[in-house]
Protein backbone atom coordinates (compact mmCIF):
# COMPACT_ATOMS: atom_id res chain seq x y z
CA UNK A 1 0.00 0.00 0.00
CA UNK A 2 1.45 3.32 -1.21
CA UNK A 3 1.15 6.87 1.20
CA UNK A 4 -0.60 10.07 0.26
CA UNK A 5 -1.27 13.28 1.41
CA UNK A 6 -4.89 13.34 0.96
CA UNK A 7 -6.88 10.74 2.22
CA UNK A 8 -11.11 11.25 1.87
CA UNK A 9 -10.74 14.58 0.55
CA UNK A 10 -13.17 15.44 -3.09
CA UNK A 11 -12.93 18.49 -4.59
CA UNK A 12 -15.67 21.13 -4.33
CA UNK A 13 -15.34 22.32 -7.66
CA UNK A 14 -14.83 19.01 -9.58
CA UNK A 15 -15.23 20.75 -13.32
CA UNK A 16 -12.96 23.70 -14.33
CA UNK A 17 -11.73 25.38 -17.03
CA UNK A 18 -10.43 28.61 -17.71
CA UNK A 19 -10.07 28.30 -20.98
CA UNK A 20 -6.21 29.35 -21.70
CA UNK A 21 -5.33 26.12 -23.57
CA UNK A 22 -3.37 23.63 -21.41
CA UNK A 23 -2.97 24.22 -17.09
CA UNK A 24 -0.04 22.87 -15.04
CA UNK A 25 -1.24 22.86 -11.45
CA UNK A 26 0.61 21.76 -9.04
CA UNK A 27 1.27 20.59 -5.01
CA UNK A 28 4.23 21.68 -2.80
CA UNK A 29 5.36 19.04 0.02
CA UNK A 30 8.26 18.27 2.60
CA UNK A 31 8.99 14.22 4.04
CA UNK A 32 10.16 13.97 7.73
CA UNK A 33 12.15 10.87 6.93
CA UNK A 34 13.82 9.40 3.62
CA UNK A 35 10.64 8.23 1.78
CA UNK A 36 10.77 6.48 -1.92
CA UNK A 37 8.54 8.01 -4.28
CA UNK A 38 6.95 5.70 -6.91
CA UNK A 39 5.13 8.28 -8.92
CA UNK A 40 1.70 10.68 -8.70
CA UNK A 41 -1.49 10.72 -9.19
CA UNK A 42 -4.91 13.27 -9.77
CA UNK A 43 -8.20 13.94 -9.79
CA UNK A 44 -9.91 13.47 -12.77
CA UNK A 45 -12.41 16.17 -13.41
CA UNK A 46 -15.78 15.39 -14.43
CA UNK A 47 -15.43 15.57 -18.52
CA UNK A 48 -12.57 13.40 -19.56
CA UNK A 49 -10.39 15.56 -22.59
CA UNK A 50 -6.99 15.84 -23.64
CA UNK A 51 -3.59 13.90 -22.03
CA UNK A 52 -2.62 13.86 -18.73
CA UNK A 53 0.89 13.92 -17.42
CA UNK A 54 2.63 14.76 -14.32
CA UNK A 55 5.72 15.54 -13.01
CA UNK A 56 8.13 16.12 -9.69
CA UNK A 57 10.15 18.66 -9.18
CA UNK A 58 13.08 19.68 -6.08
CA UNK A 59 11.87 23.32 -5.53
CA UNK A 60 15.49 25.04 -5.51
CA UNK A 61 14.42 28.81 -5.42
CA UNK A 62 12.22 30.72 -3.63
CA UNK A 63 8.77 31.57 -5.57
CA UNK A 64 8.76 35.10 -3.59
CA UNK A 65 10.40 37.15 -4.61
CA UNK A 66 10.64 35.07 -7.65
CA UNK A 67 11.48 33.96 -9.91
CA UNK A 68 11.24 30.46 -8.49
CA UNK A 69 12.94 27.75 -9.64
CA UNK A 70 12.91 23.56 -9.67
CA UNK A 71 15.16 21.03 -10.98
CA UNK A 72 13.00 17.99 -12.83
CA UNK A 73 13.39 14.56 -11.15
CA UNK A 74 10.76 12.73 -13.03
CA UNK A 75 7.80 12.53 -15.30
CA UNK A 76 5.71 10.60 -16.76
CA UNK A 77 1.99 10.17 -19.32
CA UNK A 78 -1.25 8.57 -17.77
CA UNK A 79 -1.99 6.22 -20.48
CA UNK A 80 -5.85 6.64 -19.80
CA UNK A 81 -7.59 8.11 -16.87
CA UNK A 82 -11.08 8.27 -15.46
CA UNK A 83 -13.75 11.18 -14.34
CA UNK A 84 -14.19 11.78 -10.77
CA UNK A 85 -11.75 9.94 -9.59
CA UNK A 86 -8.10 9.34 -8.39
CA UNK A 87 -5.63 8.49 -11.25
CA UNK A 88 -2.43 7.02 -10.89
CA UNK A 89 0.80 7.83 -12.67
CA UNK A 90 4.09 5.52 -12.42
CA UNK A 91 7.45 7.16 -12.84
CA UNK A 92 9.95 5.17 -14.87
CA UNK A 93 12.12 4.60 -11.56
CA UNK A 94 11.31 5.86 -8.27
CA UNK A 95 12.36 8.90 -6.91
CA UNK A 96 14.13 9.04 -3.30
CA UNK A 97 12.83 11.72 -1.39
CA UNK A 98 15.02 13.22 1.29
CA UNK A 99 14.07 15.53 4.74
CA UNK A 100 14.73 18.95 4.91
CA UNK A 101 14.46 19.37 1.33
CA UNK A 102 11.16 20.81 -0.57
CA UNK A 103 9.06 19.36 -4.08
CA UNK A 104 6.10 19.75 -5.80
CA UNK A 105 4.33 17.60 -8.19
CA UNK A 106 2.79 18.95 -10.93
CA UNK A 107 0.09 18.05 -13.08
CA UNK A 108 -0.70 18.89 -16.59
CA UNK A 109 -3.90 18.45 -18.62
CA UNK A 110 -3.67 19.71 -22.71
CA UNK A 111 -7.11 20.97 -22.54
CA UNK A 112 -7.17 22.83 -19.15
CA UNK A 113 -9.36 20.34 -17.63
CA UNK A 114 -8.67 20.05 -13.94
CA UNK A 115 -10.55 19.66 -10.61
CA UNK A 116 -9.97 22.08 -7.15
CA UNK A 117 -11.41 23.69 -3.80
CA UNK A 118 -10.68 27.43 -3.54
CA UNK A 119 -8.83 28.14 -0.73
CA UNK A 120 -7.54 24.89 0.73
CA UNK A 121 -3.90 26.35 1.30
CA UNK A 122 -4.53 29.91 1.72
CA UNK A 123 -5.89 28.79 5.27
CA UNK A 124 -3.55 26.48 6.64
CA UNK A 125 -1.13 23.73 5.48
CA UNK A 126 -2.37 19.55 6.10
CA UNK A 127 -0.14 17.02 7.47
CA UNK A 128 -0.45 13.36 6.77
CA UNK A 129 1.76 10.97 8.31
CA UNK A 130 5.59 12.18 7.44
CA UNK A 131 4.15 14.00 4.60
CA UNK A 132 3.38 17.69 5.10
CA UNK A 133 1.95 20.03 2.31
CA UNK A 134 2.99 23.69 3.98
CA UNK A 135 -0.18 26.88 3.95
CA UNK A 136 1.05 29.51 0.45
CA UNK A 137 3.65 31.59 1.25
CA UNK A 138 5.47 30.62 4.32
CA UNK A 139 9.63 31.21 3.48
CA UNK A 140 8.21 32.43 0.20
CA UNK A 141 7.41 29.06 -0.93
CA UNK A 142 3.87 28.99 -2.83
CA UNK A 143 1.55 25.94 -2.63
CA UNK A 144 -1.50 25.58 -4.47
CA UNK A 145 0.40 26.90 -8.17
CA UNK A 146 -0.32 27.04 -11.60
CA UNK A 147 0.36 27.97 -14.87
CA UNK A 148 -1.09 28.07 -18.29
CA UNK A 149 0.33 26.64 -21.70
CA UNK A 150 2.54 23.74 -22.18
CA UNK A 151 4.07 21.36 -19.55
CA UNK A 152 6.20 24.00 -17.45
CA UNK A 153 7.32 24.60 -13.61
CA UNK A 154 4.44 26.59 -11.77
CA UNK A 155 5.60 29.16 -9.19
CA UNK A 156 2.40 31.57 -8.75
CA UNK A 157 -0.46 30.43 -7.01
CA UNK A 158 -3.92 31.38 -4.75
CA UNK A 159 -3.66 28.81 -2.26
CA UNK A 160 -6.13 26.27 -4.42
CA UNK A 161 -6.33 22.12 -3.69
CA UNK A 162 -5.81 21.15 -7.40
CA UNK A 163 -6.11 17.35 -6.05
CA UNK A 164 -2.88 16.06 -7.55
CA UNK A 165 -0.62 14.17 -4.75
CA UNK A 166 2.48 11.79 -4.68
CA UNK A 167 3.04 8.16 -4.15
CA UNK A 168 4.97 7.42 -1.76
CA UNK A 169 6.39 3.29 -0.70
CA UNK A 170 5.60 2.24 2.42
CA UNK A 171 8.32 3.41 4.83
CA UNK A 172 9.41 -0.40 5.48
CA UNK A 173 10.30 -1.04 1.90
CA UNK A 174 12.44 2.17 1.43
CA UNK A 175 15.68 0.28 -0.47
CA UNK A 176 18.99 2.42 -1.84
CA UNK A 177 20.21 -0.97 -4.08
CA UNK A 178 24.29 -0.50 -4.82
CA UNK A 179 25.26 -2.50 -7.67
CA UNK A 180 28.38 -3.19 -9.13
CA UNK A 181 31.79 -1.91 -7.35
CA UNK A 182 31.11 1.09 -5.17
CA UNK A 183 33.35 4.34 -7.34
CA UNK A 184 35.97 6.85 -6.24
CA UNK A 185 34.44 9.60 -4.22
CA UNK A 186 36.20 11.58 -6.74
CA UNK A 187 33.90 9.25 -9.59
CA UNK A 188 30.76 10.21 -7.79
CA UNK A 189 31.21 14.07 -7.60
CA UNK A 190 32.06 13.83 -10.92
CA UNK A 191 28.82 12.26 -12.17
CA UNK A 192 26.84 13.65 -9.21
CA UNK A 193 24.85 16.05 -11.10
CA UNK A 194 23.60 14.12 -13.59
CA UNK A 195 23.11 10.39 -11.62
CA UNK A 196 21.83 11.70 -8.02
CA UNK A 197 17.76 12.80 -7.96
CA UNK A 198 16.53 11.14 -11.36
CA UNK A 199 17.26 7.48 -10.26
CA UNK A 200 16.39 5.70 -7.41
CA UNK A 201 19.18 4.11 -5.92
CA UNK A 202 22.96 3.06 -6.42
CA UNK A 203 25.93 3.82 -5.77
CA UNK A 204 25.51 7.92 -6.20
CA UNK A 205 22.33 8.09 -4.30
CA UNK A 206 23.82 6.63 -1.47
CA UNK A 207 27.24 8.67 -1.49
CA UNK A 208 24.61 12.09 -1.82
CA UNK A 209 22.79 11.22 1.29
CA UNK A 210 25.82 10.36 2.90
CA UNK A 211 27.20 14.13 1.66
CA UNK A 212 24.11 15.31 3.01
CA UNK A 213 24.64 13.98 6.46
CA UNK A 214 28.22 14.63 6.61
CA UNK A 215 27.32 18.44 5.99
CA UNK A 216 24.85 18.24 8.38
CA UNK A 217 27.07 17.30 11.41
CA UNK A 218 29.66 20.17 10.30
CA UNK A 219 27.19 22.71 10.19
CA UNK A 220 26.31 21.45 13.99
CA UNK A 221 29.56 21.04 15.34
CA UNK A 222 30.37 24.62 14.44
CA UNK A 223 27.25 26.26 15.62
CA UNK A 224 27.65 28.89 18.08
CA UNK A 225 26.35 27.78 21.31
CA UNK A 226 23.30 29.71 22.74
CA UNK A 227 23.32 28.01 26.27
CA UNK A 228 25.61 27.56 29.36
CA UNK A 229 26.42 23.01 28.79
CA UNK A 230 26.59 23.26 32.77
CA UNK A 231 23.11 24.69 33.78
CA UNK A 232 21.29 25.41 29.81
CA UNK A 233 20.95 29.47 30.92
CA UNK A 234 21.22 31.46 28.37
CA UNK A 235 24.31 33.06 26.99
CA UNK A 236 25.30 36.93 27.41
CA UNK A 237 27.33 38.98 25.20
CA UNK A 238 30.11 39.82 26.72
CA UNK A 239 31.79 43.95 26.16
CA UNK A 240 34.83 41.63 24.09
CA UNK A 241 32.60 39.62 22.56
CA UNK A 242 32.57 36.76 23.78
CA UNK A 243 29.86 34.85 25.70
CA UNK A 244 29.61 34.24 29.03
CA UNK A 245 26.94 32.51 31.50
CA UNK A 246 26.26 34.54 34.69
CA UNK A 247 25.84 31.66 36.88
CA UNK A 248 29.04 29.71 36.60
CA UNK A 249 31.61 31.93 34.65
CA UNK A 250 31.48 29.72 31.64
CA UNK A 251 32.93 31.37 28.93
CA UNK A 252 32.99 31.00 24.96
CA UNK A 253 34.99 30.18 23.07
CA UNK A 254 37.21 29.88 26.09
CA UNK A 255 35.23 26.85 27.43
CA UNK A 256 34.53 25.59 24.69
CA UNK A 257 34.76 21.96 23.30
CA UNK A 258 33.10 21.06 20.05
CA UNK A 259 30.49 17.96 19.78
CA UNK A 260 32.04 15.11 19.29
CA UNK A 261 35.51 15.76 20.43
Amino acid sequence: MTDSLFVAQTPGLPQNNDLQGGINVGLTFTVAVIRSCSGGRFYGPTTITGTVDMSLYEVTAVDTPGPGAGTLLAAAVSPAWSASQWNNVTWPASVVLLPGHTYRIVGHNSQGDYAATVGTFSAAGLTNGDITSPKTGVGGINNGCFVYGMPAYPTGGGGANFFVDILLAPTTTVVLAATGPAPSFAAAATAHTSTVGVSSGGWYQILDIGREASQMMRDEQNRRPVACPNDGEPLENGPDGTMHCRYDGWQYPRDWVRPGH
